[in-house]
């Protein structure tokens, strides 16, 4: 006897299936998934209004029935930020990379390709620096030279720290950065992966020895050195 007819949402109106409505008459299982899409818009605390337009009718005639309405309000929560994680070929070891979330350089990533919010609005704060490994051991910002800037979104990395330098010619590392993605309610994580390939680093002379010696003496001397490369000297 019950005959759906319409659906508005905030006014608007919408299909049963975008209401996440159904009605099944034969045993009066009515169901409202307020999970659909539809309503993930909604913030924290915010509401919203589903009308949903039926007839009764003895007939099964929409026609010869009695049009009424039942409407629903709904709460908003909050939804977390979808963040996405990205590996990178960071170049070779003692370059630099910057960029800018949100920028408008032809390699600043938009804060939309770094994250996504159905109900908030991320900015360049919403996104915060959270841990560091290099090889898979724990490091720290400094040592990485890694800086993000939130009021501005300005991000860099320096490769050519010292953390890098005993990578070989053609050796690679790896490095991988966790970050958080706020709405200033929920958190979710990304994780930034870079691959740094080494080149040759010259030997470093360590110590500069002046020697005085007398006419007719045997002098000796061990010579040594360092090569950030791991080269044997």
């Amino acid at each position: 006897s019950f005959i759906g007819i319409s659906n508005t949402f905030n006014g608007v109106e919408v299909s049963d299936e975008e209401a996440g409505l159904s009605y099944d008459p034969e045993t009066g299982l009515f169901t409202i998934d307020f999970g659909s899409e539809l309503y993930q818009s909604l913030a924290e605390g915010e509401e919203a209004t589903l009308v949903h337009n039926f007839v009764v009718s003895d007939t099964l005639d929409p026609a010869d029935g009695t049009p009424t309405s039942a409407t629903y309000t709904i709460t908003g929560r909050n939804d977390a930020p979808v963040a996405y994680s990205y590996e990178f070929d960071a170049g070779s070891e003692d370059g630099l990379l910057q960029a800018t979330v949100g920028g408008d350089g032809p390699f600043d990533p938009s804060i939309e390709s770094l994250a996504t919010d159905v109900d908030s609005t991320l900015t360049t704060e919403s996104f915060i620096p959270y841990s560091l490994t290099y090889q898979g051991y724990a490091v720290t910002f400094e040592e990485a030279g890694l800086k993000y800037i939130p009021e501005t979104g300005e991000f860099e990395i320096d490769f050519s720290k010292e953390l890098y330098q005993s990578l070989a010619d053609g050796e690679q590392g790896t490095l991988e950065y966790v970050h958080e993605v706020s709405d200033g309610l929920d958190s979710s994580f990304a994780t930034f992966t870079y691959t740094i390939t080494g080149v040759n680093d010259a030997p470093v002379i360590t110590d500069t020895i002046e020697v005085f010696a007398g006419e007719g003496g045997l002098w000796e001397l061990t010579i040594g050195g360092t090569d950030p490369g791991d080269w044997p000297i």
